[in-house]
């Protein structure tokens, strides 16, 4: 049974709440948060995006949302400049979450940026701040999001640290996935081209008993090599400020797409990390 006691979506800047395409609600961000200016972005392609906070102080300038104690969340924090100021900069700034840093903003004027970390917060809290680090980089946020998991998803991960997205992503399909096909509102991104694959895809109703609980429609796609005599390679390159440092948490999920015969078995090995596996 899923039990998700928080799931908040806050459009920071806005004043009135809305409902969105994939009937998630939106609220203000007046309860959370009185320091700030509200402004409107020039070029959004959603409400969400249309409208931003704005925090010329150079102190920090923090959300705060109440949870239970003990709880994994995934916190979202989306930005886009929208040339709101019709300067035509490139604003960069630090976020900060619970108080630590969480990593740096890069914005360009028609690209949306999310970082997305998933932990498990010491209090009954969660905050997300923005910082200015450069003088005149004037720091801004667009939308906020919290979501609960349920207690055995992800524990692996421990309640010490937290996790910071690279990527998440579903294979041989051209759509986003996400609330309400995921309950949890995780975002499933559709994968870059890979050269060498071939892709699957099924109709049937896929579901996978394992703890991290993907969405089934994340299983009904699959890739296998073209060749199936020769190996191939999936190639991720991360260019986050945190790509030097830190430790990978890494999830493959397998669902066999394609009605194998009573006697076929499908076995193959994958080397990533520097690490061999063994699937079959």
């Amino acid at each position: 049974m899923i039990q998700t006691t928080v799931f908040i979506s806050i459009d920071c800047g806005a004043t009135n709440g809305h409902v969105d395409e994939n009937n998630i609600r939106w609220v203000g961000d007046d309860q959370y948060i009185k320091t700030g200016e509200r402004h409107v972005a020039m070029s959004a392609n959603n409400t969400v995006m249309s409208t931003l906070r704005v925090f010329s102080s150079p102190k920090k300038n923090c959300y705060t949302i109440g949870i239970e104690q003990g709880t994994r969340i995934l916190v979202r924090a989306g930005s886009f400049y929208g040339n709101y100021d019709k300067q035509s900069l490139e604003p960069s700034f630090d976020l900060k979450l619970d108080g630590n840093y969480w990593n740096t903003v890069t914005t360009s004027i028609d690209n949306v940026k999310f970082y997305e970390a998933i932990y498990v917060p010491k209090g009954n809290t969660s905050s997300v701040c923005v910082a200015q680090t450069i003088m005149g980089n004037i720091p801004f946020i667009s939308s906020l999001e919290v979501r609960s998991f349920d207690l055995e998803m992800y524990s692996s991960l421990g309640v010490n640290y937290p996790s910071f997205l690279f990527q998440r992503n579903m294979m041989a399909t051209n759509g986003i996935v996400r609330f309400p096909d995921d309950p949890y509102d995780r975002i499933w991104n559709p994968d870059v081209a890979q050269n060498g694959f071939t892709k699957l895809t099924t109709e049937a109703n896929i579901t996978a008993a394992v703890k991290d609980k993907p969405p089934p429609s994340a299983l009904r796609t699959a890739v296998t090599p073209a060749d199936q005599t020769s190996s191939t390679s999936i190639i991720y390159t991360n260019t986050s400020t945190r790509a030097s440092s830190g430790s990978f948490y890494i999830n493959i999920y397998f669902s066999e797409v394609t009605k194998l015969a009573s006697t076929d078995k499908r076995a193959f090995e994958i080397f990533g990390m520097k690490r061999k596996n063994q699937q079959q």
